[in-house]
């Protein structure tokens, strides 16, 4: 299995899509296109996953948008992960999810053998929601998938003129 260590995801304006590399332990590099329709899918549940069983309160949102703040605010830029000369990017057609006290785990697939697994803690999953949200935004795609708690004032401690990965 292809466990991605380490990540870079830009917004691709010619494609209309998210790039996502990454590079693994072993120094192999994946790249793989995020469509807005998978993600529209997708976000719901990691949101989810973040959001937990707790209460929907105005404290419980609170909590939710520091944290997230919290996260954004540890962002620092490093060197994106660059793909391989003359490798394209796959299509991910499908992400399964699995989640454990300490991790998100998602599995993406494309086509026959086309996968790659990414695992994140939680700071970390809240870190990559950050970097999506301005891909969002940078993509002009509709803000419905993002919940109250996820805001610009929630993100503002992002660094914005930076590239994250």
């Amino acid at each position: 299995m292809n466990q991605i260590e380490r990540i870079s995801t830009r917004y691709v304006m010619a494609e209309d899509r998210l790039l996502l590399i990454g590079s693994t332990a072993t120094g192999e590099v994946q790249s793989l296109w995020l469509t807005q329709r998978l993600l529209l899918r997708l976000l719901p549940v990691l949101l989810q996953l973040l959001q937990g069983e707790g209460e929907d309160s105005l404290r419980a949102e609170l909590m939710r948008s520091f944290a997230l703040q919290a996260a954004a605010a540890e962002l620092r830029p490093q060197a994106p992960v660059l793909a391989s000369a003359g490798e394209s990017p796959w299509l991910a057609r499908t992400v399964n999810i699995d989640r454990s006290q300490q991790a998100v785990s998602l599995s993406f697939r494309g086509a026959p053998g086309q996968r790659a697994t990414l695992r994140m803690t939680p700071k970390a999953l809240r870190q990559w929601l950050v970097i999506i949200h301005g891909a969002y935004r940078k993509a002009q795609w509709p803000p419905d998938v993002w919940p109250a708690w996820v805001s610009e004032r929630a993100l503002s401690a992002a660094p914005q003129a930076l590239t994250l990965h």
